[in-house]
């Protein structure tokens, strides 16, 4: 099924096969795209900072990569008003 984080991310995947998810990583992505899994994402996106990163249905996930990298990808594409909101949620 195809799902979505809103604009931070796309996911694809069925139950019992690999998950995919592309994020948009305008700060990280040349280091994340060194890593195992990764590429560009397709339709042309790969060059506005788009990554594409597929896991193993049994593989465990590197979740703190992963909510780092949700978290610059939504920084990217939420308006400021939300990024700011997020930023004063972190001080407290």
């Amino acid at each position: 099924a195809r799902g979505s984080c809103g604009n931070a991310c796309r996911t694809f995947s069925q139950e019992g096969e690999p998950l995919s998810l592309s994020v948009r990583l305008p700060e990280s992505g040349e280091e994340a795209l060194m890593l195992p899994g990764t590429k560009p994402t397709g339709y042309g996106l790969g060059k506005w900072g788009w990554v594409t990163i597929t896991f193993e249905a049994d593989a465990d996930l590197p979740l703190e990569m992963l909510e780092s990298w949700l978290e610059e990808s939504y920084r990217k594409q939420a308006p400021k008003k939300l990024v700011k909101e997020l930023d004063a949620q972190k001080e407290r």
